[in-house]
């Protein structure tokens, strides 16, 4: 299953379970012409960022930023460590510049995993 696919699966239960909550899709990793991918990259010249952003605070945070993955992606080793990609570096800064203004930031591996994570989130 591709990520796109997955993260329409994501939004959509929030959606349908939590219409009150603002969940927004960034959109990146959706295919583009080369004129749209253009503006689009004007209009978010920052790198790196994430892929759903929720807009309901939480106990100490503010929202919820995900770096969304599809089923199976690695993002770190089994040492913990990042994987060598600048592409996850930006992702990472990114979630790592959020967390620090207190947004529960985090990578999510797949709808299930993401569905779980946005649960836990709404416990805070």
């Amino acid at each position: 299953m591709s990520e796109f696919t997955e993260q329409v699966m994501f939004v959509n239960y929030v959606d349908t379970n939590y219409p009150d909550v603002v969940c927004i899709s960034t959109l990146n990793g959706v295919p583009l012409s080369k004129g749209l991918a253009r503006k689009m990259a004007q209009l978010n010249p920052k790198k790196g960022i994430s892929d759903i952003i929720i807009l309901e605070p939480k106990g100490e945070y503010h929202g919820l930023i995900i770096e969304f993955k599809r089923t199976g992606e690695k993002v770190f080793k089994q040492n913990g460590e990042l994987y060598k990609n600048d592409h996850l570096h930006e992702q990472y800064n990114f979630l790592k510049k959020l967390g620090s203004k207190k947004y529960f930031t985090t990578f999510a591996i797949g709808f299930v995993e993401a569905r779980k994570i946005f649960c836990e989130y709404m416990t805070k």
